[in-house]
């Protein structure tokens, strides 16, 4: 009688098999807010902020608008994860966000369409009066911080830009 060793075979099975991992998406949450005359749009995770960007776009203003919303895709081990948002006027200015990653720890961050690295800042400033639209990245350390009514009332408080900003807004 021939004895079959399958030993070999099944290790190396399980072995590939305990490799193959798929893509899980990371854990965070986008929202929009406002304060007085500005809108602010946020990414964050369980720990504390990844990006806010803070507008001019008054959300008292008629016509105003925003829409935000997370999307994931995958192919095995592979996927990539996007929070989209935008905030809009009836005058046609808009704010639009987009954060992306493809293993929850580098992120990718446009803003109207420019890209900006969050390793120069995690707060964006952005006014759309006037001519052209002005973006400014604040260097903040943002991550610890929850997304809350507090913290945007907090921020201008603890940063001087970001205070300029909200008092040019409401004039």
């Amino acid at each position: 009688m021939k004895r079959t060793r399958l030993l070999p075979p099944l290790l190396l099975f399980l072995t590939l098999l305990a490799g193959c991992k798929s893509y899980t998406p990371p854990d965070c949450k986008g929202g929009i807010a406002a304060l007085g005359d500005t809108t602010l749009q946020a990414v964050w995770r369980r720990d504390g902020l990844l990006v806010l960007v803070w507008s001019d776009i008054s959300p008292k203003s008629p016509g105003f608008g925003s829409e935000g919303g997370s999307s994931s895709s995958h192919s095995g081990s592979v996927g990539r994860t996007e929070w989209n948002s935008t905030v809009k006027s009836n005058d046609g200015r808009s704010v639009q966000l987009k954060a992306a990653t493809s293993d929850g720890i580098n992120w990718t961050v446009a803003v109207n369409g420019t890209e900006y690295r969050l390793d120069d800042g995690a707060v964006f400033l952005v006014r759309t009066r006037g001519q052209a639209v002005k973006v400014i990245q604040v260097k903040q350390d943002i991550s610890a911080m929850p997304p809350t009514h507090e913290t945007w009332q907090r921020l201008p408080t603890e940063n001087a830009e970001v205070q300029e900003f909200v008092k040019q807004a409401g004039e």
